[in-house]
């Protein structure tokens, strides 16, 4: 036991520099997703033009990129290349959570056309070309919206949440067993 009293500080560091890296790469914490969607909230109402060339507008890709910006990721500008981001990966639609964004295709040409954000559960916030508008819209399997439906995709450079907790809550110098569990969590993620 004695043997460990004195790696309680490189131990920190070596913890504080592996996750200051992490966040240099873009990874994102739980936290972020929770901000990332007041974010998109805050431009509910936005006018909608194609292309987002009038002042004061946005178009869905836009406000997708707008939205991640606000967390530190940049995004393409198009729906087409947001959705062939390979920081994203490709989920089942039956498990998106929020901050997973939506593809659609088709809506005013062939393939990917229309992007939305994923809020809660049925819900997305998106630049609706109907509306002419940001909105809050429900999205249930009959919705019109989901006729239109390609697919769905997460942030895989999200912290998970058992790694994020251990590694700012865990004692690291209690006993040798806390850091065989901080290794674990560690390389599991």
């Amino acid at each position: 036991m004695e043997e460990f009293k004195n790696v309680r500080y490189p131990i920190f560091v070596i913890i504080f520099l592996f996750c200051t890296s992490l966040r240099a790469q873009n990874w994102i914490y739980p936290d972020d997703i929770d901000r990332l969607i007041e974010q998109a909230k805050l431009m509910t109402d936005t006018n909608y033009s194609f292309g987002a060339r009038k002042i004061n507008s946005t178009d869905c890709s836009h406000f997708i990129q707008t939205s991640f910006d606000s967390i530190g990721i940049s995004l393409p500008r198009a729906s087409f290349d947001q959705g062939s981001d390979d920081r994203f990966e490709l989920i089942p639609v039956d498990f998106r959570r929020k901050g997973d964004l939506l593809f659609f295709k088709n809506t005013y040409k062939k393939g990917v056309s229309h992007v939305a954000l994923v809020i809660g559960k049925n819900r997305i916030i998106h630049a609706s070309t109907k509306k002419k508008k940001v909105v809050i819209s429900k999205l249930t399997p009959t919705s019109k919206l989901m006729k239109k439906f390609a697919f769905a995709k997460r942030y895989k450079y999200l912290y998970p949440k058992k790694f994020y907790k251990a590694a700012f809550y865990t004692d690291f110098t209690s006993s040798q067993n806390n850091q065989l569990k901080l290794t674990k969590v560690m390389t599991n993620h």
